[in-house]
């Protein structure tokens, strides 16, 4: 099964994309931890906001075994960094909650877009 969820790059777009991936894991009937889905999904589609630029999907596939999530964005060039987190700081988490939570997670260029995406795997 797979979806993709347009983004329009407000941030308004970060409560429609969790609404989205949530009716999508409800009636796919997705065996891994929506919760921790949702928050991933949250961190992906903020960074593409704040950092990346249209045009921006959201992408998901589901398997039976695999969840695939990647939010695509126009801005090929601005390649996610992940930093120590900084108890301080009010953001710069996002990529340390997607590495210590994700079963896998990456990025992929292919001009004009980059895609940052992770995998949860069922059970």
């Amino acid at each position: 099964m797979e979806a993709v969820v347009a983004i329009r790059h407000d941030a308004t777009d970060i409560g429609m994309a969790r609404r989205s991936v949530r009716d999508h894991l409800r009636a796919w009937h997705v065996a891994v931890d929506h919760d921790v889905v949702l928050l991933l999904v949250s961190e992906l589609v903020t960074n593409a906001i704040r950092h990346g630029a249209p045009p921006s999907d959201l992408h998901m596939r589901w398997d039976g075994a695999t969840l695939r999530v990647e939010v695509v964005d126009g801005r090929p060039d601005a390649l996610p960094a992940q930093a120590a987190p900084d108890r301080e700081a009010e953001g710069g988490r996002g990529l340390h909650l997607v590495d210590v939570l994700a079963d896998r997670w990456g990025v992929d260029v292919a001009s004009p877009s980059k895609s940052v995406w992770f995998e949860l795997r069922a059970g």
